[in-house]
């Protein structure tokens, strides 16, 4: 008889399916063969379906109990021969197992989170749970391909994991699945988790490009003092959908998620304040399975200690104004000085700006001061709110300074001129040679000065410059308040504005001579003294030569001047030696009386000795006729034939008028070589020579009438023998 093979597949609940075949050695059963199956043990037996070598017995419409069966197999034929048997043992379970699984994580988890399941790792890990011990006959099983291979993980009391690491996944999304099983196949709990195995790697590039706001020296020196930072940067091309730009702010432990546009991403960092240091910030391109791409990184410093150093703006150079120290000038290139309440530190400079904040220039620090050479660039005529700042490199303020600056390069073109001193006492009033130490100056202007403008002089030769008082367009300094010593002024005029702007200028050359002539003058004659004396200064010459003497010879810059009008005016004389004289010939002078005036002065105007002397001029000739009409004794022939023997005579006549108070009647018994004052009673005169012997002879007796200053009147004679 055939051999008989059995087999079985037992499917919860507990229905039976047994068959047998033949092996090699296995045939088909003759007609009156058939094989029996006995599920009690030998007791009862159950014919099977043969199909050639096979057999079955379908047993699904009796469930059996759960529990060890001793399942025989035999062939027998018609006649009850028994011929091969088999057995087997078959174990009915059907109870399902109630401990709970889960998968909890992978290894590595390298997505956004440790529970996404979404990984760059190839070569995974997987983690789970149950929800209770499992029994001996029990399992945790896994599965990769969505339940079509089953794979036993490694179970330790209510975990699991299943270690896939010898095996690389290739890249994909997982249904991964997990179950408890028992040994009868008694499937229990389950539970999936999809699983993302991603190693592609992003090529997009990542840059750190600007924070905002970066104070430092440069917009990219990402120095600041700004604790409250946006980070900006770029990408080198715009980014898959499952990938995202990160920050990290703390050297890579941490990673944040920035905000992509494009190819530009940032990350406002502004609600957190960042204590001041140095900061590594990291930044790169990673995707859902933390695949990380491109990477770069950026030293950040951030430093919000301010600077306490004062800072002061205390000169320009040069300041042309008023003063060293209004800040107004006519220098368009100057260099800013100023001081610094303490040295700075090292990160920190002293920087001014020239246009009000807009831009910033570092100065030259040298201990506590500093400066600002803006030579080499010339600044516009303009006024300019200078501003100058302490700052360290992260762009801290500490304390500021500001000065208001005028630069006026305009020059005016108003004309200048020095007129006149008061007094110039000197030859003319225009020669600008003074005796005067306490003088005004005056002077005249082209034009009317701007209201920045002014006249201004200078008695020093430029050294210093005083303002003159302007009015319209005339100047005057008035230094009588100050006495100027002897000597040759260039006194200098000009005009100038505020901003020290030097206009039109003009110069005079001014002599001051205070020292006075100690030469003696003297008035000594008159050309011709035709008065009663050669010296008594009356005389009837109305064009006269004036003389006189002088105490010693005079200096080269003094002279000896006359006055005919009592001081009015003055006149220069001739001067030789220790003589002067004044012809004044050529000027007829009227009939008066003249308080003659001499005076030593010098070229300044100082006068020196003074004389005077009065001289009467009188040109009036008298009316008054005169007559000899007697002599006593005549002792001639007749009593008016003026033959006498009498050698002292007495001489008689009449006038034919009362003379005046200035005039006489005179007698001359020379033939007018000498003259003698007869006695003269209301209209008679006489002359009494009886005290003087006349030698013998004949005599031309003249008489006349003459005033105090030589007027000659009426004459008459007579011979008288």
């Amino acid at each position: 008889m055939p051999d008989t093979v059995l087999s079985s597949q037992v499917t919860p609940p507990s229905k039976l399916i047994c068959a047998f075949s033949s092996a090699a050695n296995v045939a088909a059963l003759a007609a009156d063969e058939k094989a029996q199956i006995s599920l009690d043990g030998g007791v009862t037996w159950l014919d099977s379906t043969v199909s050639g070598t096979t057999w079955s017995y379908d047993n699904q419409a009796a469930t059996l109990a759960d529990g060890t069966y001793n399942v025989q197999v035999r062939v027998i034929d018609t006649a009850g021969n028994v011929g091969q048997t088999a057995s087997q043992s078959v174990t009915v379970d059907g109870v399902v197992s109630t401990a709970a699984i889960a998968i909890t994580s992978i290894t590595t988890d390298s997505g956004a989170s440790a529970t996404d399941y979404i990984t760059n790792d190839n070569t995974l890990v997987f983690n789970g749970t149950l929800g209770a011990a499992l029994a001996a006959d029990e399992k945790a099983q896994i599965s990769l391909d969505g339940g079509v291979t089953w794979l036993d993980s490694t179970v330790s009391g209510t975990t699991w994991s299943y270690d896939n690491q010898a095996a690389t996944l290739a890249d994909g999304t997982y249904n991964v699945q997990v179950r408890v099983i028992d040994t009868a196949g008694n499937v229990g709990q389950t539970a999936s988790q999809s699983v993302t195995v991603d190693g592609v790697v992003s090529t997009a590039a990542i840059a750190i490009t600007s924070i905002t706001t970066d104070s430092g020296a440069s917009a990219t020196d990402y120095i600041t003092s700004d604790n409250t930072l946006v980070f900006n940067g770029t990408l080198g091309a715009a980014l898959a959908a499952d990938e995202k730009a990160q920050i990290s702010l703390d050297g890579g432990a941490t990673w944040l998620d920035s905000t992509v546009s494009g190819t530009t991403w940032s990350y406002d960092n502004q609600a957190a304040t960042l204590a001041d240091g140095t900061y590594n910030v990291q930044v790169r391109v990673i995707d859902t399975a933390g695949n990380v791409g491109q990477t770069a990184s950026q030293s950040v410093v951030i430093d919000g200690v301010v600077s306490t150093a004062a800072i002061a703006i205390t000169s320009i150079t040069t300041d042309s104004g008023a003063s060293a120290t209004d800040y107004i000038t006519s220098d368009n290139t100057l260099v800013f000085n100023g001081t610094l309440g303490a040295a700075l530190a090292a990160d920190e400079k002293a920087q001014i700006s020239l246009d009000g904040g807009a831009t910033w220039l570092d100065s030259t620090v040298s201990g506590t001061t500093w400066s600002y050479d803006n030579q080499a660039a010339t600044l516009a005529d303009g006024t300019y709110n200078v501003q100058v700042r302490v700052i360290d490199t992260a762009g801290n303020v500490g304390q500021t300074a500001s000065q208001s600056v005028v630069i006026d390069g305009v020059v005016s073109t108003a004309a200048i001129a020095i007129t006149s001193i008061t007094t110039d006492s000197g030859a003319s009033a225009t020669d600008y040679i003074t005796s005067d130490n306490t003088l005004v100056f005056n002077g005249t202007l082209g034009a009317a000065l701007a209201a920045d403008e002014k006249a201004q002089i200078s008695l020093d030769g430029g050294a210093t410059w005083l303002d003159s008082t302007v009015s319209g367009t005339t100047w005057s300094y008035d230094n009588q308040a100050a006495t100027l010593a002897d000597g040759t002024y260039n006194v200098q005029v000009r005009v100038i504005d505020t901003a020290g702007n030097v206009g039109q200028t003009a110069s005079q050359s001014v002599v001051i001579d205070g020292v006075v002539s100690t030469a003696a003058i003297a008035i000594t004659s008159i050309t011709t003294d035709s008065g009663a004396s050669a010296t008594d200064y009356i005389t009837s010459d109305n064009t006269l030569v004036f003389n006189g003497t002088l105490g010693a010879a005079l200096a080269a810059d003094e002279k000896a001047q006359i006055s005919l009008d009592g001081g009015a005016t003055w006149l220069d004389s001739t001067v030789s030696g220790t003589t002067w004289s004044y012809d004044n010939q050529a000027a007829t002078l009227a009939d008066g009386t003249y308080n003659v005036q001499v005076r030593v002065i010098d070229t300044a105007g100082n006068v020196g000795q003074t004389a005077s002397q009065s001289v009467v001029i009188d040109g009036v000739v008298s009316t008054a006729a005169i007559a000899i009409t007697s002599i006593t004794t005549d002792s001639g022939a007749s009593a008016t034939d003026y033959i006498t023997s009498d050698n002292t005579l007495v001489f008689n006549g009449t006038l034919g008028a009362a003379l005046a108070a200035d005039e006489k009647a005179q007698i001359s018994l020379d033939g007018g070589a000498t003259w003698l004052d007869s006695t003269v009673s209301g209209t008679t005169w006489s002359y009494d020579n009886q005290a003087a012997t006349l030698a013998d002879g004949t005599y031309n007796v003249q008489v006349r009438v003459i005033d105090t200053a030589g007027n000659v009147g009426q004459t008459a004679s007579q011979s008288v023998g």
